[in-house]
């Protein structure tokens, strides 16, 4: 099984689950109503509540949640095989994470959008706001200085990206600039901005080519280059929020699904990703098979032990792991 056919076959589930679970929860649990009054068109102010179209909307979701998707599933592929990534990745977006996200949505809207923070003060009390706030402070700092951290470190090991990565940033601000101030179709103006973005890819991959190094820094004793580029990312995260006193961001989110999916094609094993094999069975120690680590029960096989971890009669110790892997 290809790694394509798999993700083809989740693809087919998140369809279904959207149109069976999706819908029990919008009309049974959550009961919307599409003729309600939402707060962007209550409150609109042009600032913080703009009456904006379905399909970005859609977009600015879809970078939200997926932003630590492509972090935490690979990991999990990593450590404790493809199976309990699909499990987590498939069963978890539509149980747990799209429910949770969901269910956030629709309290926020009912509740002139307010953070979660806010309305656990309103149904609550003032001390819950406070630890709400708390909670959410933390997690974003987390969230950001890890991605800082992995972002760096695909800079590092795949320098051919960061030319298309930085020059999405004023692609997606001159988009944004057509829809918003120029009245641009929305489709063709994605399509073009889409088609400037992986033209940036090829760019960054010439170029890598031509003169590699150039866009790579140099280790020293005192900084390595993930250090270094971890710095520039967190000083831009800070320059651009509106915090610091930059202005509200003019790009429209359709660009942000092609913007990740662009980052990730940048890279040189991108199509050679999607033919790799994924194992029905336990076969070694590797991210194609279901159980790397030992967890199933079957023992490995000494001609099937690639890198020489398991060795013959070598007894399984604590889930699955020899001797040679086991604290005891």
């Amino acid at each position: 099984m290809d790694a394509l056919l798999l993700m083809l076959v989740c693809g087919v589930g998140y369809l279904i689950a959207y149109h069976t679970y999706g819908r029990f929860l919008a009309k049974k649990i959550f009961k919307l109503d599409k003729n309600a009054s939402v707060p962007s068109v209550e409150l609109a102010d042009g600032i913080d509540y703009v009456p904006t179209r379905k399909g970005i909307i859609f977009g600015h979701h879809y970078a939200s949640i997926a932003g630590t998707g492509p972090i935490v599933g690979p990991a999990i592929g990593i450590i404790w095989g493809w199976l309990p990534a699909i499990i987590w990745v498939l069963l978890g977006s539509i149980f747990m994470g799209a429910v949770h996200d969901f269910g956030t949505l629709v309290v926020s809207m009912r509740n002139q959008g307010k953070s979660i923070s806010e309305i656990a003060a309103k149904y609550i009390n003032i001390r819950v706001r406070f630890i709400f706030f708390a909670i959410v402070f933390l997690s974003l700092l987390i969230v950001i200085a890890i991605f800082g951290v992995v972002i760096a470190l695909v800079f590092k090991i795949y320098p051919e990206s960061v030319l298309p990565v930085w020059l999405e940033i004023p692609i997606a601000i001159g988009l944004g600039w057509l829809v918003y101030k120029k009245s641009a179709n929305v489709t063709l103006a994605t399509f073009a901005a889409v088609t400037i973005m992986y033209l940036t890819v090829a760019l960054g991959a010439y170029l890598e080519s031509v003169k590699p190094g150039l866009f790579t820094f140099s280790e020293s004793a005192w900084l390595p280059a993930t250090g270094m580029w971890t710095i520039i990312l967190l000083t831009y995260a800070w320059i651009a929020s509106p915090e610091a006193g930059a202005p509200a961001p003019l790009e429209p989110a359709p660009l942000s699904p092609w913007g990740q999916s662009a980052g990730v094609s940048s890279r040189p094993d991108f199509l050679h990703f999607y033919r790799q094999p994924v194992h029905l069975r336990h076969h070694g120690i590797g991210p194609g098979d279901p159980f790397p680590l030992g967890i199933s029960p079957h023992q490995q096989p000494p001609h099937q032990d690639p890198r020489g971890v398991l060795a013959k009669g070598a007894p399984l110790r604590g889930r699955g792991m020899p001797r040679s892997l086991s604290a005891g």
